[in-house]
């Protein structure tokens, strides 16, 4: 099924205003302009889907939204990357996402308590204890993504943020742009990443 245009099956309606200064930040020419909208919010449902949310299209959708609704009220995004500003709203949203879910959790619990359900303590310990070590990873990624140059954040990632076809036009492209080779550009990708695996195993833990 063919994705559709930023103005059609939305769950949330946006102003016209609203929708031309999004399609706008992202592209003066409006052809271009839509093209790279998809682009940005397949990019945006894997931020979610590699965070292990189970709605990622709901709420990439919900993080566009935000960032649109914004422009429409009169803000001004100067970012030489514009998509940066959507994954700083993302982030937002997944940390809403992540509370409501705690607190749905805590809610259930509380309603097994009451109906005398049997829980396995060291199971459920066992699972706080991964949902924490998950959590501090990503944010420990997030810390160390946010301290490496503008230019390197954004090229990786466009670098992992396609899939099957789509990924190898995304890296030719980036390769283009930079007018390196791929294997030039899979070497700089590389030492990126060294980088940020160091970055992120030195970060301090709240252990």
């Amino acid at each position: 099924m063919a994705e559709e245009a930023p103005n059609r099956g939305r769950a949330r309606a946006l102003s016209p205003d609203a929708m031309n200064r999004m399609l706008a930040l992202l592209n003066e020419d409006p052809g271009r302009a839509e093209q790279e909208f998809l682009a940005l919010r397949r990019k945006l449902v894997k931020f979610f889907e590699w965070r292990g949310c189970t709605m990622p299209e709901d709420l990439a959708d919900e993080s566009i939204f935000r960032v649109a609704s914004q422009l429409g009220e009169g803000l001004v995004i100067q970012a030489t990357q514009p998509s940066c500003y959507f994954y700083g709203v993302a982030r937002n949203v997944l940390r809403e996402h992540w509370d409501a879910a705690r607190k749905e959790a805590v809610e259930i619990d509380c309603v097994d308590q009451e109906r005398h359900l049997s829980i396995d303590p060291d199971e459920m310990a066992e699972r706080e204890s991964e949902r924490e070590r998950r959590e501090q990873l990503i944010e420990r990624i997030e810390m160390c993504m946010k301290g490496m140059p503008p230019d390197a954040r954004a090229m990786l990632m466009e670098y992992f943020g396609q899939t099957g076809h789509d990924k190898i036009v995304a890296r030719n492209q980036i390769a283009q742009r930079m007018n390196i080779s791929i294997n030039a550009l899979r070497l700089r990708v590389l030492r990126l990443k060294q980088d940020l695996r160091q970055c992120v195993g030195a970060c301090p833990t709240d252990e």
